[in-house]
């Protein structure tokens, strides 16, 4: 396959004209060596390609060979590329570049995404929990918002057009793809009429009733589609009777779904686009405030860019005007959440219990060995003991002392041979060391008796 030259406007071609050629794997393209198919849309063949000098992979997408002889379709796909390098959001795929070549082939170069869209991820996981849904669908609304701020409506919303990627952590990264029905709108410098009056283009069960008509779209119908994908997260499947249908009040996980959200779906999924929310952005801001509230998730969450404010209530019947708000232990938490609340609480509870022995630890009696040596049970004298006592004298008594004239505060009891003054057997121990007055002591202060001179054996 020739080399393309990267010319970013498509050319007119003759109807008549034969189709190019279809890629191939093994073809070269530019820089790029096409390595596998990766799939087939409506408008193209996305191939996983690699840069021959620095080995990057990238997903180049074709436009189908048959198609490239209409120049509405041919600009159609080229403002594919515009319309995302315009709104240049993290969660939707990034377009390093848009070629047409000689030949007539035109492809768009991509970044290349390893996951799976929320339809193949719903196959593998099975249903999704309220928890991710909130997730997801908040960076969905997230990309949305931005795109309807630069003028692009998507209008081809769908699980298979909402990867999810590991990227940061978060195992639920979203990244949305194919702009390629964006409708940029009428006042913007490079606007073009992507599709005639009267054409439906879009995937039935997900399109707006006014998109459904061929009637002019705005970013309500973008609200529509992700309401009918916020109900097939959360029961499985898009409603049975399309728009003003009931919301469900709890998801096919069995959890009960939060009355601010029933509402939300009820508003987003109306048949007249005026009885819908207003844009994308109150969309935004009420998920988030939703996904807050709900716990026991074990998707770890990004934030998105835009901060979350306080909105007017949805006007709503069952609850008079005002806006329904989550009631603490109302969320419950999923089965699989619930190993790892039982694996925290056990290992919280070791920590308690670590804790307690180690006050209780502190708080034990002192051991023997710090007791005062005056209240020591001394031991039985033995014969060498009593024959040592009677060669020794008898203890001196210590002369009596005399208080100075005047002075009545001491007293003037004999003292012993250790200084102390005897223990009357009448008086408490309290009183005998207590002050002159006769009050008992602090009861922190400690007060030892000594004991009596032994008499010699005779």
């Amino acid at each position: 396959m020739a080399a393309a030259d990267h010319s970013t406007e498509p050319t007119d071609t003759t109807p008549g004209d034969p189709p190019p050629l279809a890629p191939r794997e093994g073809d070269d393209v530019g820089v790029y060596r096409l390595l596998k198919m990766l799939g087939t849309g409506g408008m193209g063949t996305v191939f996983l390609a690699e840069h021959h000098t620095i080995g990057r992979k990238v997903a180049i997408k074709f436009l189908l060979p048959e198609l490239v002889r209409y120049p509405d379709i041919v600009g159609r796909f080229f403002d594919e590329a515009r319309s995302v390098n315009r709104i240049n959001h993290e969660n939707i795929v990034e377009i390093f570049d848009f070629v047409r070549s000689p030949s007539g082939i035109s492809y768009l170069v991509m970044e290349f995404l390893e996951g799976t869209d929320l339809y193949q991820t719903r196959k593998r996981d099975g249903p999704y929990p309220l928890g991710r849904t909130l997730v997801v669908c908040e960076q969905i609304a997230a990309a949305l918002t931005d795109a309807h701020k630069a003028g692009i409506v998507h209008r081809d919303l769908k699980p298979e057009n909402a990867f999810l990627i590991k990227k940061r952590n978060n195992r639920d990264f979203v990244k949305l793809l194919d702009f390629g029905l964006a409708k940029l709108s009428d006042d913007l410098p490079i606007a073009r009429l992507p599709t005639q009056a009267g054409i439906v283009m879009g995937t039935p069960g997900y399109m707006s009733p006014e998109q459904a008509h061929g009637a002019h779209v705005d970013g309500r119908s973008d609200v529509f589609s992700l309401g009918i994908l916020l109900h097939w997260m959360l029961m499985d499947k898009v409603p049975d009777g399309g728009a003003d249908s009931e919301a469900p009040e709890r998801n096919v996980e069995g959890e009960e779904v939060p009355d601010q959200l029933r509402a939300l779906l009820t508003h987003c999924i109306k048949h007249e686009p005026a009885q819908r929310p207003a844009s994308m952005g109150e969309v935004l801001e009420i998920l988030t405030d939703l996904r807050r509230q709900v716990r026991g998730t074990e998707v770890l969450t990004v934030m998105p860019r835009h901060a979350s404010r306080e909105l007017p209530p949805l006007p709503t019947e069952a609850h008079d005007g005002e806006r329904p708000v989550l009631k603490p232990g109302e969320a419950q938490v999923p089965r699989r959440a619930q190993a790892h609340l039982w694996r925290f609480g056990a290992a919280a509870l070791a920590l308690v219990a670590f804790g307690l022995g180690g006050l209780i630890l502190q708080r034990r009696p002192r051991s023997a060995a710090r007791v005062h040596p005056t209240q020591r049970e001394k031991p039985a004298q033995t014969t060498d003991d009593r024959a040592n006592a009677a060669v020794m004298p008898p203890p001196t008594e210590l002369p009596r002392l005399q208080p100075p004239p005047g002075d009545a505060s001491l007293d003037a009891e004999p003292l012993d041979a250790t200084g102390a003054a005897p223990a009357d057997p009448q008086v408490p121990r309290w009183r005998a060391g207590g002050s002159a007055q006769g009050n008992p002591p602090h009861h922190k202060q400690k007060h030892h008796l000594a004991p009596p001179p032994s008499k010699p054996t005779p």
